[in-house]
């Protein structure tokens, strides 16, 4: 059997450290930012007895462009972080 390279070897200790902090601060920013992200289009969407802070109703094509930015916004979340 071959004998590991050192570089690799430590390539796979770097990857081990990083994947072993608990809070990983990386994660923890992008999970932040999309709660930020959701949030900013709830609020400019409304709906549920709160108005919309930039007056879009249920009945105009913002209203769905903004349902529809929510969906992009979140799946596109989860297809980066492949789940």
């Amino acid at each position: 059997e071959a004998e590991d390279d050192p570089k690799d070897l430590e390539m796979r200790r770097h990857f081990l450290e990083i994947d072993s902090r608990q809070y990983p601060k990386e994660k923890l920013a992008y999970l932040v930012l999309l709660w930020v992200g959701l949030t900013i289009i709830i609020l400019l969407k409304g709906g549920k007895g709160v108005e919309s802070v930039i007056g879009v109703t249920c009945e105009d094509a913002g209203y769905y462009a903004l349902v529809a930015g929510q969906f992009i916004w979140t799946m596109g979340f989860a297809a980066f972080f492949g789940i």
